[in-house]
């Protein structure tokens, strides 16, 4: 899940862990390293052979960040997709799972029945564990009076769905 932090867009720019920054930012720190001794040594000789500025640096400067805030869009876009990707994947395959399990099963058999009845409560309380994961997981709502009332509803979907000995396992 892609969190924004909406206070500063700081944060969501020069992130460190899964983004571009880690990339970039040796070749920065060297290239900027040597802008400050072309400089002192261009001011302190009075030389104009190292730099020349033409007073179109800002211009430069603008390309670049845009130049890499593009980049950062579309990593976060990807994996924005992937996301939503990996979730319609995730309930395919318990949707699978129930299938599975309903269609392979003699009908009239109460062991069956009863294994299809306690597959697809667990199944079901997957899928809550899932929705409960990404609301806990979610920087933005976390700690907001509407979003608490469902966490706890959540969790008491999932509690309802499991007999005391699942609930004692899920700790």
């Amino acid at each position: 899940m892609i969190k924004y932090v909406r206070g500063s867009y700081a944060a969501s720019v020069f992130v460190i862990k899964g983004g571009i920054l880690v990339a970039i930012l040796p070749p920065a720190i060297l290239y900027f390293v040597y802008c400050c001794v072309a400089f002192f040594w261009q001011y302190h000789y009075q030389s104009d052979l190292l730099v020349k500025d033409s007073r179109q640096s800002i211009h430069f400067l603008g390309g670049f960040v845009s130049f890499l805030l593009i980049f950062r869009l579309n990593q976060c876009y990807k994996k924005y997709t992937d996301g939503g990707m990996l979730t319609a994947l995730f309930f395919g395959q318990l949707l699978a799972l129930v299938s599975s399990f309903c269609t392979y099963s003699k009908p009239g058999d109460h062991l069956a029945a009863a294994t299809n009845l306690a597959v697809a409560r667990l199944v079901i309380a997957t899928a809550v564990g899932l929705k409960f994961h990404c609301r806990i997981a979610d920087v933005m709502t976390f700690g907001k009076p509407e979003n608490d009332m469902l966490t706890l509803f959540d969790i008491m979907r999932i509690k309802s769905l499991l007999t005391p000995e699942e609930q004692r396992i899920a700790g």
